[in-house]
């Protein structure tokens, strides 16, 4: 009877151990996906973020065009010569 207690026992240890191994694994499986998970996130939010900062900087240089246009001739129109800022 002795042996079979201990024999349990054992058993019963071994199984403790293999489950605690078992829920490490699983952390740390879970951990390397979470971090995965939010690193590929992360990285497309910053290139959505760039791709909008891009598009903005398009239109403000649209509009600056535009509006040099606009000046350009209205100082035309006034006879103002704008040709020494031409280069610029």
């Amino acid at each position: 009877m002795a042996e079979t207690v201990y024999t349990l026992r054992n058993l019963t240890e071994d199984e403790k151990i293999r489950l605690e191994c078992e829920a490490r694994d699983r952390y740390e499986h879970d951990r390397a996906s979470l971090y995965g998970s939010g690193l590929r996130e992360g990285l497309e939010r910053g290139r959505l973020a760039e791709q909008a900062n891009t598009e903005r900087e398009r239109q403000r240089a649209e509009e600056a065009e535009a509006e040099l246009a606009r000046l350009k001739t209205l100082l035309s129109e006034k006879g103002i010569d704008f040709s020494p800022f031409a280069n610029r």
